[in-house]
């Protein structure tokens, strides 16, 4: 009930209304006497009744009054926060733009001390290898982006998917490997069989491997040992949280860089990259190899290995 409303039931119309039905009970003669069937004792006790049953009433609603809630003027000012839309954005190889999932203030400052990179690269490297050694199926698709320097412009990329099986020494023994275009298109099918790949598309062996062991980073650990200007830093890379580390080194003359991608959160290697540095210490792209499946004990493809076995007994 509102506070003036009540006030006002307080002062007014309260003592008015008991003021007035105290003085029509005292004068039992008088003409405006209601009930002439009535006498003065029934007359009084009738009135009494009534305004026992008012003051009831009135004090029900102040009763009521205290126990509503209290508005609250600045509560139903205020508007509800809502979080804006995240919108992935998907950095260009060799940048690490941040999304809204990783804003750039979530960033780490870049280590710089050789020791500590080393070290720091070297442990998730060993416990990546160490997930390796498992005797399910390891799936992986990546895609693949190259520079062509005889037309000086970047290739279309190429989708690879991988299959591994590997021992509990991290020796694979089993694997098949397919590149396709964007568009689906198979280009090329291999299989690895007796310590060696097989193409199955071109009909002849593609390389040999005599202890059957596969280095996901492409030797990054070595090299990161061996260059320069080694860093690490926490960065937004392909929509997840990454550890990259850079290392920079001669290769023939040429200034080279090499970037490789740790996801913080599986331990798992999700990108690889390769630059030039050129004169004013700016980098272009090379290569990179872009994980957007690395899946450890996944269900194989069983139908379409069988498939490219079949070809691979047609080559002997």
């Amino acid at each position: 009930m509102p506070n003036d409303v009540r006030q006002l039931l307080e002062k007014i119309v309260l003592p008015k209304y008991c003021l007035l039905m105290s003085n029509r009970v005292s004068s039992a003669g008088n003409p405006s006497f209601p009930n002439k069937n009535l006498n003065h004792t029934e007359y009084r006790e009738n009135t009494m009744k009534k305004i026992l049953k008012i003051v009831s009433l009135f004090m029900c609603l102040v009763i009521f009054s205290a126990c509503a809630p209290a508005s609250n003027p600045q509560a139903a000012s205020q508007t509800a926060v809502i979080d804006p839309i995240e919108v992935e954005t998907t950095p260009t190889p060799g940048t690490s733009q941040p999304t809204s999932q990783q804003p750039a203030a979530r960033q780490t400052a870049v280590i710089s001390d050789p020791a500590t990179v080393i070290k720091n690269c070297d442990e998730l490297l060993a416990s990546f290898n160490q997930k390796l050694k498992t005797p399910g199926w390891i799936g992986t698709v990546f895609s693949i982006v190259y520079y062509d320097n005889t037309k000086n412009e970047y290739r279309d990329p190429q989708v690879k998917e991988e299959w591994y099986r590997f021992d509990r020494d991290g020796l694979f023994v089993e694997a098949y490997n397919w590149v396709s275009s964007q568009d689906g298109a198979i280009q090329q099918e291999a299989i690895y069989q007796g310590g060696a790949w097989y193409n199955v598309t071109y009909g002849k062996p593609a390389h040999a491997s005599s202890d059957a062991k596969l280095d996901f980073s492409g030797g990054f650990a070595d090299q990161l040992k061996s260059g320069e200007k080694i860093s690490q830093e926490a960065v937004s890379y392909q929509k997840g949280d990454d550890w990259r580390f850079y290392v920079e080194m001669n290769d023939g003359g040429l200034r080279m860089a090499r970037a490789l991608f740790i996801d913080r959160n599986s331990g798992l290697i999700s990108g690889k990259e390769t630059y030039l540095v050129l004169s004013d210490g700016s980098l272009k792209l090379v290569s990179a190899v872009i994980y957007t499946r690395f899946e450890i004990n996944a269900d194989p493809p069983l139908q379409r290995f069988q498939q490219i076995l079949e070809k691979a007994q047609k080559m002997h």
